[in-house]
């Protein structure tokens, strides 16, 4: 849905503001486009394949389709291996893309993906790929991490920063599986069969197909079977018509999953373009073969290239044994011609896979039982690597071969085989899923967070609104003192576009929303929103389970983006349970004949000034009605605490009287005047003095120093 909201009058939410946050360290800086760089990830390993350091860029050598080239810069990065996993942290209750003043800046840090591709898994390599891939999460990934995992069949992402978002991650990946059902009847045809003959017209494969269906007696075309004895007559020069319908069924089939896993991989590569550091796409499947028809194999190559990205395929096959037709259990003995073609097929049915893992620099881990360990090369490999810059020689369009090599002997490097050299001023291809802006989902997917527009973002879990579904706010506080605006007709223009994605973690289904703010603010409107910033809200209907709220805000006029992530709960319908309290320094007096108390205004941030009041508001839900009045009776109370946890105020418990419909709401107004700046807790304490249940909300805020904006409609 879009909407055009014109802003002439100061009658929005307006956020609390802080100090303006620095550029986070890691940021893409902009280039002009003159002085494009191909930046290459090397990882140089010795015989035993361990990652080797201390080398410098006098020491490699790039290649460009065969010629050398001058390395224009260079960095060598070595991380520490990540410690044993602490116990998870709780999420914050305000998600937010700024950097504090005086945090440490971080170590490098890693982007890894995780596309786990449903559509070609069974359900029994599923389950093993999950042990692995949990394995990875859990041991092979660090503090500072960030971590997205993909799966193709639902098209859902979840995206974590190590180590708080580390257990929802295990979770989001225990819910996938695997969907892909292989053939098992008589009219069996493997992909790479099915490619050969209705993309090649592979009259040798086709042949050994149809021997395979005449041993099974599926071939009701030919007319010797009507004969007493079956005898096989050969088509020489041409492929059998049943042989080539079937191929074009299997092919079909084979072509659409290979074309959604493909496209969701290209969506992880772009995803991760602008942000310096190890990236790298970890492709769980059981692998597909190359069909040359498909141009989205040349997409993915390009996208490895554009976000200097590496692709790694996992087998998720396991040891394979040998082929089906080779196995006792099979009907019919195989033609003595035939016998080499099955073990062939083994390595055929994963060529595409597996090329696309060489060419972007990654390589392949197969054909072993031990998953787990061969997923842990990647994230021991992206703890030491190089990153090299030369100039392209030419913005062609066209496919240049690339090696990297070393001048010390013994050690191998890996490194992509080569990239699609973009013409000058050509934009890179984007993909349109689920008819949203492609760019904004590109930014939106990504593992990091964008933070040229700084945002804050939190959710209220309110009441139940439908039988299946609880009511759900989403507040966003967007920074927009850098935004640039126009100045037309006497006042200033600009454009955001949002787009917003909750996804459910038990289920993967998602909840879009996307709109477009127009901003046309008259001067002292706009001075208003640069001192206090701008806060909106969206309503979601959701069923109970635990969710990522993904935003990404885009400035049309400067090009600026912002994004972040934030996870929740939404608890039992009907669960006695306090609704999320809202904390705001206004309230917000409700108008027209159905008026209600007042209530706190939704915003984000949780920032008031000395000397202020603290508003907060919150509703109870599921409490136990009195036997004698057929009425709730449910008490609250608060304290309020300093950062050591020392009480300042305290407030006993008092009921609650419920509403005309039997709501039971409570509006608390905390002073804040006499406390000096800092950080707080409002610690609430909610009984049902009627079941004797009880319930401790913490709510986090901080005192600003006097001065400082506050949070207003």
């Amino acid at each position: 849905m879009k909407t055009s909201i014109a802003l002439a009058v100061l009658t929005l939410t307006v956020g609390a503001a802080q100090a303006r946050p620095p550029r986070p360290e890691g940021q893409a800086p902009r280039f002009p486009a003159s002085v494009e760089l191909v930046i290459v990830d090397a990882v140089v390993v010795d015989a035993a394949s361990r990652p080797v350091a201390g080398l410098s860029g006098d020491d490699f050598i790039v290649l460009d389709d065969g010629e050398p080239q001058t390395i224009a810069s260079f960095e060598a990065v070595q991380m520490p291996a990540p410690r044993p996993a602490p116990a998870p942290a709780e999420h914050p209750r305000v998600a937010t893309n700024v950097v504090a003043t005086g945090d440490a800046p971080a170590r490098p840090s890693r982007a890894f993906v995780v596309v786990f591709d449903e559509l070609n898994l069974t359900a029994a390599q599923a389950r093993q790929a999950k042990q692995a891939t949990a394995h990875f999460l859990r041991q092979g990934v660090g503090e500072g991490d960030r971590v997205s995992v993909v799966a193709t069949g639902r098209r859902a992402w979840w995206t974590a920063k190590m180590e708080e978002g580390r257990e929802e991650l295990v979770a989001f990946l225990e819910g996938l599986e695997g969907r892909y059902i292989p053939d098992t009847s008589d009219l069996r045809m493997s992909d790479y069969e099915a490619v050969r003959v209705h993309v090649f017209d592979d009259t040798l494969v086709g042949e050994r197909v149809r021997r395979r269906f005449w041993q099974q007696g599926v071939d009701p075309y030919d007319e010797v079977f009507h004969l007493r004895e079956r005898h096989y007559d050969d088509y020489p020069g041409q492929n059998h018509p049943m042989v080539r319908s079937r191929a074009a069924q299997v092919y079909r089939e084979a072509r659409d999953r290979t074309r959604d896993t493909l496209t969701l991989v290209e969506r992880a590569l772009r995803s991760m373009a602008g942000t310096k550091g190890r990236k790298s796409v970890i492709l769980v499947s059981k692998g597909f073969v190359y069909d040359p028809k498909l141009e989205e194999f040349k997409g993915v190559l390009e996208a490895s290239r554009r976000s200097n990205a590496a692709l790694y395929f996992l087998d998720a096959r396991g040891l394979v044994g040998g082929p089906t037709e080779l196995q006792a259990e099979w009907a019919q003995p195989v033609f003595e011609r035939d016998v080499a073609f099955p073990g062939q097929e083994l390595v055929l049915e994963t060529e595409g896979s597996e090329s696309l893992a060489l060419d972007s620099g990654g390589f392949s881990i197969k054909n072993t039982n031990d998953l787990a360990s061969g997923i842990e090369r990647i994230a021991s490999e992206s703890r030491t690597y190089y990153l090299l810059g030369y100039r392209p020689v030419a913005l062609d369009g066209r496919y240049h071969k690339l090696a990297v090599k070393v001048r010390r002997a013994g050690l191998e490097v890996r490194a992509r085989a080569g990239y699609y050299a973009a013409r000058e001023g050509e934009a890179a291809k984007a993909t349109d899923a689920d008819r949203m802006d492609p760019e904004l989902l590109r930014v939106l997917e990504a593992p990091f967070e964008w933070a040229e527009i700084p945002l804050y973002m939190t959710t209220y879990v309110m009441g139940d609104k439908r039988p299946d579904d609880v009511q759900v706010l989403v507040a966003v506080d967007v920074d927009v003192r850098d935004l640039s605006f126009a100045r037309r007709d006497g006042r200033f223009t600009d454009l955001l576009d949002l787009l917003l994605v909750v996804t459910h973690r038990e289920s993967g289904r998602m909840f879009p929303y996307d709109q477009t703010l127009t901003m046309q603010l008259l001067p002292e409107t706009r001075e208003q929103i640069l001192r206090d910033g701008y806060s909106f809200t969206r309503r979601f209907d959701l069923p109970p389970g635990t969710f990522q709220a993904r935003l990404v805000v885009r400035e049309r006029n400067g090009s600026r983006r912002g994004s972040l992530a934030h996870t929740f709960l939404v608890p039992d319908l009907g669960a006695w349970r306090v609704s999320t309290p809202v904390l705001s320094g206004r309230l917000h007096n409700p108008e027209g004949p159905l008026q209600g108390p007042p209530r706190p205004v939704v915003v984000a941030r949780r920032s008031f000034p000395v000397g202020s009041t603290l508003f907060c508001g919150f509703d109870v839900y599921g409490a136990t009605a009195d036997a004698v009045t057929g009425r709730p009776r449910v008490s609250a109370g608060y304290e309020l605490r300093g950062h050591d946890g020392q009480a300042h105020r305290r407030r006993e418990p008092s009921l609650i009287s419920p509403g005309p419909a039997g709501e039971i709401s409570r509006l608390l107004g905390v002073p804040l005047e006499g406390y000096p700046p800092g950080e707080y807790q409002l610690v609430l304490s909610v009984r049902d003095e009627v079941s004797g249940r009880e319930r401790e909300q913490r709510e986090p805020f901080r005192i600003e120093a006097a001065g400082a904006p506050v949070a207003q409609r």
